[in-house]
Formats: structure tokens, sequence, C-alpha cells
């Protein structure tokens, strides 16, 4: 597959804005996050321009405070990563690709859109703050612990760009799935993307992505991507009948 740098790039800045960390500073074009070890993305170093320091000092300073802040040393590279040697040093180094799901790489997919998107159904709601049953729905969804809610909430406090909190609901008036829509210069990036174990396979999902891309649309988006597990043959095939392709793939790689 041939990888558009540009787009990537661009993507992973979009990133950025979208999973606010609760700490960052930025080391010579290096994003280095921290956020008590919730999710890799937001206790990362996220690469976004090559920088003019040598990569072994970079890597150095690195290692120093991710231990401070009693974090493992974890580093994010996507397909457009700067310098292009870097994951051949952190390899040569003693870092290995981390493994989630029996996978070691992401998928960075995007589709254009097009066409109408249906927003009508009365179980579907999108809130530009978060709900109370937003955050429950990312136990019952999501299966994230409450610790963890507890560490976003304080995150998405510290978002900038608009937001949509969306939430889907049964016949019964449960919540099934939930996802996040996040705008930013006419791209709309969509997280979370979650439905309870006991309601899979019901066409939640499809409706709740569609209602997100009717909310993005409304608001000028004219593309949209997300961040799928390679090898999540269920997502892979959601995110098809919305067009979603692949154009890049991002994992990491961490050191003890």
């Amino acid at each position: 597959m041939s990888v558009d740098i540009a787009l990537n790039r661009l993507l992973w800045e979009l990133e950025v804005n979208a999973c606010p960390a609760l700490r960052q500073t930025v080391l010579d074009g290096w994003v280095c996050r921290f956020s008590e070890g919730y999710t890799g993305r937001a206790n990362s170093v996220m690469p976004l321009h090559e920088g003019t320091m040598p990569v072994e000092a970079k890597v150095r300073i690195v290692e120093g405070m991710y231990r401070r802040a009693n974090l493992v040393p974890l580093f994010c590279l996507h397909s457009g990563h700067e310098p292009p040697d870097l994951d051949c040093f952190l390899e040569r180094r003693g870092y290995r690709k981390r493994v989630f799901s029996n996978c070691t790489t992401v998928s960075i997919q995007t589709t254009a859109l097009q066409g109408h998107y249906d927003h009508g159904s009365p179980d579907l709601e999108v809130t530009e703050v978060p709900t109370e049953a937003w955050f429950d729905a990312l136990g019952t969804c999501a299966g994230c612990p409450p610790a963890s809610v507890t560490i976003l909430r304080r995150m998405l406090q510290r978002m900038v760009p608009e937001a949509g909190y969306a939430l889907l609901r049964d016949s019964r008036g449960r919540v099934v799935t939930c996802g996040l829509a996040v705008l930013e210069r006419r791209w709309l990036g969509l997280f979370t993307v979650s439905t309870a174990p006991e309601a899979r396979r019901r066409g939640h999902g499809r409706r709740l992505v569609e209602g997100m891309l009717a909310w993005g649309q409304a608001r000028g988006a004219n593309g949209a991507y997300l961040q799928v597990i390679s090898n999540n043959a269920t997502g892979h095939a959601l995110y098809r009948k919305f067009g979603f392709s692949e154009v890049g793939t991002y994992w990491y790689r961490m050191t003890e």
C-alpha cells in the first residue's frame, strides 16, 4: 500500500487534539503525553516532526521523563513518522512492539462523507457535552473500569475541538452503544465506538456510526477517520459499509 505521508501526519495532529492528555510537553517535534496510564495514546511519545536534536539524545530525555512519571517509556509510531529510522533505532535499543488483542498494529482509515446519512432515529442522541449516561456506557459497552472513566473525565475537560457524545438505546430504553465524534478542520474522528456484549450483531453499531457521520456532516465535515485494530474483522466489516479504507497504520514500541 502506498502511504500518503502528508495525510498521515495531518491525521496524527488531529488525533493528538482529539485525545487530550492530562499533561504534555513538546520535545523537538515529539509530543510527550502523560495521563496516569489510561490508554497508550495519551501516555506515549507521538513524533510529529523530525526536529534537529540527535535521536539518541531525545530518547534518553524521554526515558527520564516517563520514568519520573512512573510510566513505562512508550512510543506511538505511525506510517508517516519522522525520522524514518526511529522504529529501527528503538528496536536496537530493546524496545519491543506492544501486543493487544493478539495484534501489534492498528489500521488508520478514512472515508469521504458523501450522500445522506440518517440521523432521524429517536433512539440516538448526540450531545455536545458528555452526560452521566455516556460515562456509564463506557463501563457497560466499552468495559472501561471506574478508575479509567475518572481519568477520562478529566481528559475530556481539556477538549478544544467540537465534540459529539453519542448514545444509542434499544426499544426498552437501555443504552446499547456509545461513541465519541470529534470535529476539526472539516475532518470527523470516530472514537470509542462500542456495543454492549449482549447487544452485538443486531445493527446497533451501524446505526450509531451513521448517526455520528450525519452529526459531523451537518457541521461541515467532508471526511472522517478512525482507528481499528488490524485483526478486528467485525470492526472492519462495519466500517467498510461506510466506505472506510486503510491509509496507514500505527503501532507502539515499549521498554521495561
